[in-house]
Order: structure tokens, then sequence, then C-alpha cells
């Protein structure tokens, strides 16, 4: 039932963050319920009647409450077993005692010394102008006593177990043997002492001498401690040896050898070892696999991480596993600047479930994703080709919205972008009637965000890309939505169909659809309209219709841009006319537009071809005042003036 755990407390407090920590882990939802620690009778009565003594934490779940925080995750972890992570307390009893077994030691030796630690220097400075650094200095003393005690212990064990099997068993006679359960607690106690590989080793012989076959635990044993020593190439072998005799390693085995292995930035050698797991069945750790994210992608094998996170998603035991946020958010950003789709998929749905899980959460916690990064997603989908990549980034947008505003104009752009490049006109161009509909009657927008020659560039390449066929199955299309129960009508949609004709050479059609906008949509053309035209007949060399479509629009009232000016330019440079088109740029400038570079360098370039000095005189004139550089002239015509000298001339070999 959601809601029916709740935690009281603040999160401020260990005991609460670690209530917490489990209850993300095994994926519970719950209800958290803030209390602060240091109000005392200020308390809230629901919670003094849980806890009448007002300790920091209280958990409730059901008809059970639990104030220990140790006691209340080894509750979560036996109830919510089949959920989350699911080695959370141990896989088996070994592992489950030895949990056990640290759980009584942080909670006896260091939980209490380190909290007066921790208090001390952290909290109490903002009571009192000093810390008590003599307490903090008497806690650390205590702490170093705690562990020699410890280590004592150990060493009592270990003397215990090597007199017991000198002894004689008092029934039979005989000299005591242990079995491999008892002597893997001497190896770990051996372990715990600091014994190193080699020592661990002769060990391991010695059980034969008992007749004691090495278990899996007992290899595990030895592998911690050449974890500790840092020795992969004794753990590799170990593990070979291992699957030769038949003892077969466990999920703790491999963890242990990839996590070493990882650590020494051998990530290739791991390989091997993940895929040995899985096809096993066995669960890769969150840590051994956080730190696999981490290695993978800071060395970039991104293929590789691929085909592993794909491998872990086919199996019940590792679909579960996930990568903190801040690394779900480098494996995206990774994948995208590599146009790797499969791997940029995975990190959304990644990020997806961290959002739904945050969302669980009460009150919710409401993550978002960065909407560059879903740009980044989308260019990377429309780069890739890839339908799932693009649904993906729209989707996990629209979650990180949470419904309180429209995407930016940028990401509807970037969706045209991707639909376009996929070749889904359809799609496409419903994004733009999305777009239109959320911005196409703001009166600040940008008129540019509409603009076929910039903006929807990409619409219009693919409404092109194969032939007239295309536009007309575009054109009808269009003209069918304006006639649909829900009329579609839009002049930029249009206006990608006229660019899309002009860029094939087809006038007829560009100026056919042209006339349409007015006379069957009853919409009015805008200067991108009458641009497309302009380019259209450029294209053809029509240079006098295209001076009569500037002055029509210029004598309705339309204004024109820099794209205007600049088409009709290049129109006038189509038919030779320097001068011409410097009369155009002189205009452009008294309408208060400034001609780019490019379109300079293109008049001077026609002033050299034609020898027309006077006017060249007049673009390095405009360059000057417009602060650019022109240059690349002089070099070109170095190449015409070069004078060979005649003693490089071939000379016959004497024979």
């Amino acid at each position: 039932m959601p809601g029916a755990v709740k935690v009281f407390g603040s999160p401020s407090s260990a005991e609460v963050a670690r209530v917490l920590a489990c209850l993300f882990e095994k994926d519970v939802e719950f209800q958290l319920i803030r209390v602060d620690s240091f109000r005392g009778s200020k308390r809230m009565p629901q919670y003094l009647k849980l806890q009448p003594h007002g300790e920091a934490l209280t958990f409730e779940d059901g008809n059970v409450t639990l104030v220990e925080s140790r006691k209340i995750i080894r509750h979560i972890a036996d109830k919510y077993k089949n959920q989350g992570n699911p080695d959370l307390i141990g896989m088996g009893a070994l592992e489950r005692s030895s949990i056990e077994q640290w759980l009584q030691t942080e909670a006896q030796s260091f939980d209490v010394p380190s909290a007066d630690v921790v208090y001390s220097l952290a909290y109490l400075p903002a009571a009192t102008t000093q810390p008590n650094k003599g307490a903090a200095a008497a806690d650390g003393g205590r702490d170093g006593q705690m562990a020699a005690a410890h280590r004592q212990k150990v060493e009592e064990m270990k003397q215990l177990f090597e007199f017991w099997v000198r002894s004689l068993d008092p029934a039979s006679g005989k000299p005591n043997r242990p079995d491999v359960d008892l002597f893997n607690h001497y190896l770990r106690a051996q372990l715990m002492s600091g014994a190193l590989p080699i020592e661990m080793l002769d060990l391991a012989e010695q059980m034969r001498e008992f007749e004691i076959t090495p278990n899996t635990a007992s290899h595990n044993l030895i592998l911690k401690s050449m974890v500790q020593a840092q020795e992969a190439d004794g753990a590799e072998k170990l593990i070979e040896r291992m699957l030769q005799t038949g003892t077969q390693p466990d999920d703790e085995s491999y963890n242990l050898v990839v996590n070493l292995l990882i650590k020494l930035n051998r990530v290739d050698s791991t390989l091997k070892y993940l895929d040995l797991m899985l096809k096993s069945g066995y669960t890769i750790s969150s840590s051994v696999f956080v730190e696999y994210v981490r290695a993978c992608v800071r060395s970039g094998r991104l293929d590789t991480l691929a085909s592993v996170i794909e491998k872990c998603k086919a199996t019940d035991q590792n679909k579960v596993l996930c990568p903190p946020w801040s690394w779900c958010v480098e494996i995206a950003e990774a994948a995208f600047e590599a146009n790797n789709s499969k791997l940029g998929l995975f990190a959304l749905e990644y990020l997806a479930r961290w959002i739904a899980r945050s969302e669980r959460v009460i009150p919710p916690l409401h993550l978002s994703v960065d909407e560059g990064l879903v740009l980044s997603a989308l260019s990377a989908a429309g780069r890739t080709c890839s339908t799932d990549l693009l649904n993906a980034a729209w989707s996990i947008l629209r979650k990180s919205l949470h419904q309180k505003r429209a995407p930016t104009p940028e990401a509807y752009l970037a969706k045209i972008y991707a639909h376009s490049s996929i070749g889904h006109l359809q799609r496409a161009f419903g994004t733009l009637r999305e777009f239109e509909n959320t911005y196409g009657n703001f009166e600040d927008i940008d008129s540019e965000l509409f603009s076929p020659f910039t903006s929807l560039r990409p619409l219009v390449v693919a409404c092109c890309k194969d032939g007239y066929t295309t536009l007309d199955s575009v054109y009808v299309q269009l003209e069918n939505l304006s006639s649909a129960d829900t009329p579609y009508k839009s002049v930029a949609a249009l206006n990608c169909v006229i660019l899309g004709c002009a860029n094939i050479w087809d006038l007829e059609r560009a100026y056919e659809t042209f006339e349409a906008i007015k006379e069957k949509f009853g919409l009015t053309p805008d200067i991108h309209s009458y641009n497309a035209l302009l380019h259209a007949f450029g294209k053809r060399k029509k240079t006098e219709e295209a001076c009569n479509v500037f002055q029509h629009l210029v004598s309705l009232g339309v204004k024109p841009n820099a794209t205007t000016y600049g088409l009709l330019v290049d129109t006038h440079l189509v038919n030779r006319d320097a001068k011409a088109a410097l009369a155009v740029i002189a205009e452009m400038v008294d309408a208060g537009f400034t001609p780019s570079k490019e379109t300079l360098k293109k008049v001077r370039r026609r002033c050299s071809r034609e020898s027309d000095f006077d006017s060249d005189e007049k673009v390095q004139s405009l360059a000057k005042q417009f602060n650019y550089r022109m240059g690349g002239e002089n070099r070109r015509e170095m190449l015409f003036n070069i004078e060979y000298s005649a003693e490089f001339a071939s000379t016959p070999s004497p024979s």
C-alpha cells in the first residue's frame, strides 16, 4: 500500500539517513515527516505519541513501529527482499552473518565515539565559539583503544584455533579435525590480522592435511588478501584454478576480481569476468558496477560499456543496477558526443528511472534533466538516425518540465532536425505545428525561428531529398490538413516547400506554391515567403523578376531583412553585375543591416574576374568600414605572376 511506510526524523541525522538510503536501495515508497531533533517540546504531537522520549528516528510500517536504525534496515531488507537491490544484506548465510558481525562492531565500537567526534566538530561550533577539541581528541584515543582491543581479540582467536587442532578429542582420543567452515574462520582471522596472499595460500594447502577441500568461501578469503595486496595476476590465476578444479566461483569471487582489475586500470581484462558472471546468472554488486561505468567513460570504452549494460538489462538479477545521477549525466554526455545512440538511450533510461524514483518520495523531490543535455540527445538522434533515442529524449524532457512550462524553441527545432534527418516528414511537420501553436503568437518571438533558410533548413533539405515527388507529397498533405476538422494552415510549412522547389531548380512549382499561400490557404505571405521566391528566381538567373519581387514586397509594406538583400546581391552576381550588387549592398546598409563578410568576398571575387577595379575599391572600403579582413586575393594573383628561373630547366644528361 503506497504511503504505508513513514519515517519521522531529520535527514541530517545519521540514523535517519541510514534508513532513507536503505529505502532507496530497495525501491520502497515512503513518506518522510521531518522532525527537528533540536526543538524538544515543540515536536509534533503525532510524533510524540509514537515516540514519547522524542528520539531522533521513528519508523512506521503498517502496524510495525521501530526506533533503532539497524533493526529498521533489517526489517526493510527482510520484508522487501524481492525488490530493489537484492544483495543489500548478503546473498547467503555466510555473507549475512558477516554483515551482521560488522553491523554489531560498527554499532558498539564505531558509532558512539564517531558520533561524539562529529557532534563536537560539526554541531558544537554552531552553539559555542570554541569546539570541544579535548573531547574530540579523547574520543579519537578511545577509537584507537577499540581498534587495539579488536586486534587482540583476533590474535586470541587464532591462538585458540591453533591450540585446538594440536589437542586431542577427549571422546575419541584422536587429534581434533576442523571442518571447512571452522577453518574458514581461521582464514578470516588471518586475513584480519594482515596475512599476505602467499601466507593465505599456504594455509589453504594445510587444509588438505586435515582432509579438507577448500570451498568457494575459502578462496574468497584468499582473493580478499590479494585485493588488499593489489595482486591482480594472482587473483586471475586463482579464479582460473577454481574453474579448472570444479570449485565454482560465486558473486563475491567475481566482484572481488573485477573491482581489483578496475582499480589497477585493467578495464579490458574485466570484460571476461563480467561475461562469466552474467552467463552464470550472478549479481554484479552496485559498487563494482558504478566503478566499471566510471572506468569505461573515463577511458572512452563506450561500446564496451553499452554491451555490458545491455547484458545486465537482460538478466533479472542485474536489471535493477543503476549508476548515481551524476554518472548517468556523464554517460549521456559522453555518448552523445561520440554519437553512440545505444549508450545514450541507456543513459536516458537510467535518468528516467531516477526521476520516477524521486517522485515516489513524499514530498516529491522533482529531479530534472538539464535541457541542454536533451538538446544534445536530440542532435545525436538526428546524426545517428535513432528514433528510439529521439523518443526517449523528448519523453525525459517532458518529465523534467513537470508540466510547469513548455519546451524552449531550441528544443522544438532540435526535434524537427531529428525527425527530418531520420526521414519522418509527417512527424517533423507535426512538431512544427506544435511549435507554432506554442510560440507562434508571441509578439517578441524572433521571426528567424521560423525561417526556412536557417532554423527550418533541415526540414527543407528533407522535403527536397527525393525531388519533386517528396515536395508534391508534402504539399498535398498540407492542403488536406487545411480542410480537416481541426484545420492546420502554416506559412512556415509552405515556405519550406517553396525553398525546397527552389533548391531543385523548379521555379514553376515554387511560384505556384507561393501563389497558393493566399489563394488556396487564405494566408498572407511573410518575408520568408518572398525570400524563398527570390532564391528561386536567382538560381534561374531571373534577375529582372527577382527585382520585381523585391519592389512588390516593399510596396506592400513588408520589411526586407538581411537575407532579402543577400539573396538580391547573389542574383546580380549570377549575371556578373558587380555594380548592381554593390548598389544593393549600399541600400542594405542604409536600411540598417550589415553585409556579411562572405557577401563582400563574393562581390570582390566577381570584381576580380571582371577586372572591375573601381567596384573592387568600393568593396575594400566597405570591408574597412565593417572591420573585415578580406585577404586571399593576393595569394591568388601570385600564382599567375610566378617567374620561373631558367636554372631549374631540365638539361639532357650526358650519354
